[in-house]
């Protein structure tokens, strides 16, 4: 597929957020005067005092930014890398060659933010549980999340307003299948403690007295295991699913699933 480049949105319909933002917006003038009055009332050196006023306000003025200026911030894709931004918090170049694949997803967004996943190796920035795409790296890459945060991750969750079109201009067969068959797109895999030893045979599609013949099968492996340092992502893992058959797996964040299904392509 020909591959483009464009800049796409992520904050077309602000809405929720904008909800949660009026709320904290409306405490806050509170919460700054009471600590205003006990400056005044504690703080008896004038200089200390215009001091901490300053540094007040400039924290003000962060927190302001981290709240709106994500509603601004937009994601590029040219021929060689994707730009990703969200806010202040988060931005990050990945070589387009290290993409190994992008896909539609939704999960769940309580509260937007850039957040840095460690058990999962997974940055999320996505805006809402709408546009969703999970994009899979070929390795694990160090990114900075906020001032402090961040760390290795071979995942990115993030959101855009025309997924279709960004699908398209990283060059993904993904962007043809509906939005309304989005969870047929995330598989789940069920989570086994990574110190297990014993085998992880999942549930076969095929009876255990019928025994698939070789030809008949589309997926077969046997003892697959991925260890990144001393996290075990997948463990001693057998697996048999014969030609035309879909098969799932269900299971937590971190439990293994994008790193079964990277190894298995």
């Amino acid at each position: 597929m020909k591959e483009s480049t464009g800049t796409f949105t992520y904050a077309a319909a602000p809405g929720s957020y904008l909800a949660i933002v009026s709320v904290f917006c409306f405490m806050m003038p509170l919460e700054l005067g009471v600590i205003a009055l006990l400056l005044q009332g504690l703080v008896s050196n004038g200089v200390v005092k215009l001091a901490l006023f300053v540094a007040l306000a400039l924290f003000v003025l962060f927190v302001l930014a981290k709240l709106f200026i994500p509603l601004w911030t937009k994601h590029h894709v040219d021929k060689t890398s994707v730009l990703l931004r969200y806010g202040i918090d988060f931005k990050a170049s990945i070589p387009r060659a290290a993409i190994m694949s992008a896909q539609p997803a939704r999960e769940k967004i309580v509260l937007p933010s850039a957040r840095y996943e460690a058990q999962s190796h997974r940055i999320v920035i996505a805006f809402s549980d709408r546009g969703q795409v999970l994009l899979c790296l070929d390795q694990a890459y160090p990114f900075r999340v906020g001032l402090f945060g961040g760390g290795l991750a071979d995942q990115v969750l993030l959101s855009v307003d025309q997924r279709d079109a960004f699908l398209a201009a990283l060059g993904s067969p993904a962007a043809s299948v509906p939005a309304s068959h989005e969870t047929a797109q995330v598989l789940r895999e069920a989570a086994v403690k990574p110190d297990s030893s014993e085998s992880r045979d999942l549930p076969s599609s095929v009876p255990v007295d019928q025994s698939p013949e070789p030809a008949t099968l589309a997926i077969c492996v046997e003892g697959l295991t991925r260890r990144y340092a001393d996290f075990t992502a997948v463990d001693n893992l057998n697996l048999a699913v014969r030609r035309g058959e879909i098969y799932g797996f269900l299971g937590a964040n971190g439990a293994g699933k994008t790193t079964t299904m990277k190894m298995l392509v």
